[in-house]
């Protein structure tokens, strides 16, 4: 067990709560953060020279799972989640230094240097997750061959949204996200930060666009999975329907433009995905 576990292990943090102090490895004076979410314990360090950070599970105790479970009122939990106070990290800053390797992967993916933010700490470009006006959470890209590839910041379950209108494309990767956005207008495009779709996805999605149209448009080899959240969200979202591509939707391949553009021109998308 490493010196920082062992230090995390003394803390005894319980749900809910955040811990700020020394770090065990650089000797950062408060610098360290812990906090636990639900039995997820995250870590970081702070001060720019130290590499200290991650996370870990622990299992919640039974009397807050009780406690839960006799409440009850799961929409309230759901509602509280949304909710969650996020702070940006002082290391992710709005400046992103004039390299070769940053220009390269911003004009890559064709990225306004405006709608993102960069951790100076792990080399990260960021994308901000915003719901309704505010940061709510954060998700960093490495630029080098790193784990893990995608890190999120904070522990908000909304997933990232860019764009405004009244379709939805639902991808995995916000980069899929940001370019389906800036190539479509009247989309936004939606990153489920992976193939899952969880509880709070359906909550969310019936809450905030159960009347608009839905096309869910996952990477080119989870066609099945897909079909299996089209499925699912028909019972949450009244246009849903879903997209098979040749490849993930961030080349924006010209076969798979093309079909995009007929489904979001289609007048009906829910009988579309029900025939």
């Amino acid at each position: 067990m490493s010196k920082v576990s062992k230090f995390i292990d003394t803390l005894d943090i319980s749900v809910g709560e955040t811990f700020r102090g020394d770090c065990p490895e650089c000797g950062g004076y408060k610098t360290f953060t812990v906090s636990n979410t639900d039995g997820n314990i995250l870590f970081n360090c702070y001060k720019n020279s130290c590499v200290v950070h991650g996370s870990s599970t622990r299992n919640m105790p039974v009397d807050v799972i009780k406690d839960r479970l006799n409440a009850g009122d799961y929409s309230l939990s759901f509602e509280d989640s949304e909710r969650l106070a996020f702070s940006v990290p002082p290391f992710v800053s709005c400046i992103k230094p004039d390299e070769d390797y940053v220009n390269a992967f911003m004009s890559k993916w064709d990225i306004d240097p405006d709608d993102v933010l960069y951790d100076v700490k792990q080399d990260r470009m960021v994308f901000p997750i915003r719901h309704q006006g505010q940061i709510v959470d954060a998700i960093g890209r490495a630029l080098y061959p790193r784990n893990p590839k995608w890190l999120r910041y904070g522990s908000s379950p909304v997933p990232y949204m860019c764009g405004e209108g009244d379709v939805m494309v639902v991808v995995e990767d916000p980069i899929s996200a940001y370019r389906v956005s800036r190539e479509f207008p009247n989309v936004v495009g939606v990153a489920l930060l992976g193939t899952q779709l969880t509880d709070f996805h359906k909550w969310f999605f019936e809450k905030y666009f159960r009347y608009n149209k839905l096309i869910v448009a996952l990477d080119y080899d989870a066609f099945n999975k897909t079909l299996g959240i089209v499925r699912e969200l028909l019972a949450y979202v009244i246009d849903v329907r879903g997209l098979k591509l040749n490849e993930d939707l961030k080349y924006l391949n010209e076969d798979d433009v093309k079909a995009l553009k007929e489904m979001l021109n289609a007048n009906d998308l829910s009988r579309s995905s029900r025939d």
